[in-house]
């Protein structure tokens, strides 16, 4: 689980696209240890599931601030009102579709659906058949059933994961204390809000720029010297992105081979298990 973790996000780093990635490489990893492809989609989703809804209360309480002590002003303002706006509109669909199961099932039916037309067209010798597509998109909708059914049971891993963005906003607040620069951890929290978001919006890999231009520009408008808050930018993205990445190098081959074994492995008893079926 620990190396799983790693890969995975490191792959959120690379791609960014809201923990999707990290998603598929659990998936990935889960089921070429065995693990049944339902059980791997409910393990992935509740953790992806579950750290974006985290990140975006610390989202809406650095924003929050922002607009409540008038820090803010022209551009800077106007970028984090366009933020906070397409944050609100994301979970209120998000909530929308947990709360109308039959919504639910369309719009992750015309998700699955674009997505074969997508790849029909730009990878068609790679394209998985549609009722792989099917399968996936039934066994992602059965996953956020299952979550809403243990909301109990999520309390766990909700903590651990509130702990998790507690402690990464921490590395940011601590870069500005290895600078020899003082700031409030209330505005580190609107910094990393705004970085974080704009670079799993961004299409470049791993937000590179992105993310450091928009959490510099913030800090600046929030009376940071730019030059300081540039640094220690950079030292974050140092401490949090490259060494995590450069870990994960040396998990990857050990695992892809011991995914591989036992593969083999399994591959005979799920024959068995399958020709049983059909004897039955």
């Amino acid at each position: 689980m620990l190396k799983i973790t790693f890969v995975a996000n490191s792959m959120n780093y690379l791609v960014a696209t809201g923990g999707l990635s990290g998603f598929a490489v659990r998936m990935y990893f889960f089921t070429r240890l065995g693990m049944a492809s339902q059980t791997a989609v409910i393990v992935s989703l509740a953790q992806t599931f579950l750290t974006n809804c985290t990140l975006l209360a610390f989202v809406l309480f650095g924003f929050a601030y922002v607009f409540s002590s008038h820090t803010l002003q022209g551009s800077a303002l106007v970028a984090t009102t366009v933020v906070l706006v397409l944050a609100l509109v994301a979970a209120a669909f998000a909530a929308l579709l947990l709360l109308h199961p039959r919504l639910r099932r369309r719009t992750l039916f015309l998700i699955a659906q674009t997505t074969y037309c997508l790849m029909r067209r730009l990878l068609p010798h790679r394209t998985p058949a549609r009722t792989h597509i099917w399968r996936y998109q039934f066994n992602l909708n059965r996953g956020i059933a299952f979550l809403l059914s243990r909301k109990r049971a999520m309390l766990a891993p909700l903590f651990y994961i509130s702990i998790d963005w507690v402690l990464t906003i921490l590395i940011l607040y601590t870069s500005f204390l290895t600078v020899r620069y003082w700031i409030d951890i209330a505005e580190v929290i609107v910094g990393f809000a705004v970085g974080i978001v704009l670079s799993f919006a961004s299409l470049i890999p791993g937000g590179l720029g992105v993310m450091e231009g928009s959490m510099a520009a913030v800090f600046s408008s929030l009376g940071v010297p730019f030059e300081t808050a540039v640094v220690a930018v950079l030292l974050f993205r140092v401490t949090y992105y490259l060494l995590p990445l450069l870990i994960s190098l040396f998990f990857l081959h050990g695992m892809f081979v011991q995914g591989t074994t036992l593969s083999k492995e399994l591959a005979p008893k799920h024959k068995g298990k399958a020709a049983h079926r059909r004897a039955q």
